[in-house]
């Protein structure tokens, strides 16, 4: 069971490809599991009530399955095992611990990398507690040491695009963030285990690849002392089979005319996620993050090299000290840079942050408030993104049949998986698809978040 972001997800597919290269069986049916892992997210206050409500629901169904066993007159030894691993356990291992006692084993970031010996441990009988420094080492969904290959992973099926995570942790200090207390410092993957990895995915079928880290633009930093995203997403473009490159979670600090310039001559697709989380210079500062200036650069310097790019973006509502006149004044830069998407959050107080200890905080219900109002303003930006469309031939990428007969589910450059909506495009009754194929449609329907279009010949 996953829970949070990409990034746990792909956390997830390596230690199923671990688990089953041991000679374990990965279930989807957690009454059949001899051992359920619960891999949780603990990153604001929203994740963690969600993270804690699987687990209860997990340990109901090991309370289950002891108590039918009882009435079998069997000695309930049967029930499922639970192991939770993940930023959760790394941040409050004791009060997970101590609040559900029904744990069998528990585990942090590193979890991934140990998982096989952790659910041997726990199998045997043993009650497992492992939470180290935060961090696991360089990431891969493969590392170096599942059958010596740094590409093997699981291949998702019949879905043709796939995350690839090119580094772990992070190296700035926002106030707000308690990302590095469990996630630990930026540790990136050496460029040719990501070469490799990218090249089993083509092989496999995938044709799109999400490039994701805790801050993408800093890749490399930490290998050779200079950001290595440029190089990388040129190197990538040299993979036979794969079409689409995106880059996802770009600070804009790592937005430069190197990086737009790779985008713009690379098989990077006209799509970023910067979050820029504020749009006043007095927020930006109390936040460790940079100023407004720096982000219309940014943004100008993405827009001048890759023309109509499409720019997702974050905003946090309610940060200590924020003043309607700050608030007014991110609405106001968001509309200026006619973002495509942008993705709303209400402070979250993290305790150990800095910005936990700030003044002048927001009363709940002003935050919720402009919450609201900031979500409308977000739904009228997608909304004139999407109009923009209508009407234009698109490039679409098929992920599969749709429900009705002759259109297909897809996806075109301006949506980044399971966050940005669909195309349904109807293509001619003769045509062979396959997931993974692009075919052109001119737009003819444009939703708030999905399109319609229909199939044109090239």
């Amino acid at each position: 069971m996953v829970l949070g972001c990409a990034k746990n997800h792909v956390d997830a597919e390596e230690m199923a490809v671990r688990l089953e290269q041991a000679g374990y069986t990965v279930s989807a049916d957690p009454a059949a599991a001899d051992l359920i892992i619960v891999h949780t997210c603990g990153f604001i206050e929203k994740a963690r009530r969600e993270s804690i409500r699987a687990l209860m629901d997990v340990v109901s169904l090991k309370q289950d399955a002891q108590k039918q066993k009882e009435d079998e007159r069997e000695d309930g030894t049967g029930s499922p095992k639970i192991l939770v691993t993940g930023c959760l356990s790394q941040r409050y291992p004791g009060e997970l611990l101590e609040g559900i006692p029904e744990l069998d084993g528990l585990a942090g970031t590193q979890a991934p990398r140990d998982i096989v010996d952790l659910v041997r441990r726990i199998l045997s009988g043993e009650r497992v507690v492992e939470v180290g420094p935060p961090g696991r080492g360089a990431p891969g969904t493969c590392g170096g040491e599942i059958s010596g290959a740094p590409g093997l992973r699981y291949r998702p099926q019949s879905r043709p695009w796939a995350y690839v995570r090119v580094a772990e942790g992070c190296r700035r200090r926002c106030t707000y963030c308690a990302i590095p207390s469990m996630r630990g410092p930026l540790v990136s993957r050496p460029l040719e285990h990501i070469m490799k990895e990218v090249e089993f995915l083509s092989a496999a079928g995938v044709r799109e690849v999400n490039l994701i880290a805790q801050d993408l633009g800093d890749y490399g930093v930490d290998l050779c002392g200079k950001k290595l995203l440029p190089e990388l997403l040129l190197r990538l473009s040299d993979v036979p089979g794969i079409s689409w490159v995106r880059p996802l979670y770009v600070h804009p600090d790592g937005v430069s005319s190197q990086f737009a310039r790779a985008m713009a001559r690379s098989k990077a697709v006209p799509y970023v996620d910067m979050p820029i989380e504020h749009g006043s210079a007095r927020v930006l500062k109390l936040m460790g993050r940079p100023g407004p200036d720096r982000i219309r650069q940014a943004v100008d310097t993405l827009k001048e090299q890759v023309p109509g790019i499409f720019i997702r973006t974050s905003v946090i509502v309610g940060f200590p000290g924020e003043t309607r006149r700050d608030f007014e004044e991110t609405m106001e830069l968001l509309a200026e840079c006619e973002f495509h998407r942008v993705a709303v959050f209400g402070y979250s107080l993290e305790e150990g942050t800095p910005a936990a200890s700030l003044p002048d905080r927001v009363p709940p219900q002003t935050r919720v408030r402009r919450i609201r109002e900031m979500q409308h303003l977000s739904t009228a930006l997608s909304r004139q993104s999407s109009l923009r469309l209508e009407a234009k031939v698109i490039d679409v990428m098929l992920e599969r049949p749709a429900l009705q007969e002759e259109w297909w589910a897809g996806r075109g450059v301006h949506q980044a998986p399971e966050v940005d909506g669909k195309v349904f495009l109807r293509i001619g009754p003769a045509s062979k698809a396959v997931p993974g194929d692009i075919r052109r449609g001119r737009v003819s329907s444009p939703g708030l978040l999905n399109l319609w279009a229909r199939e044109v010949a090239d």
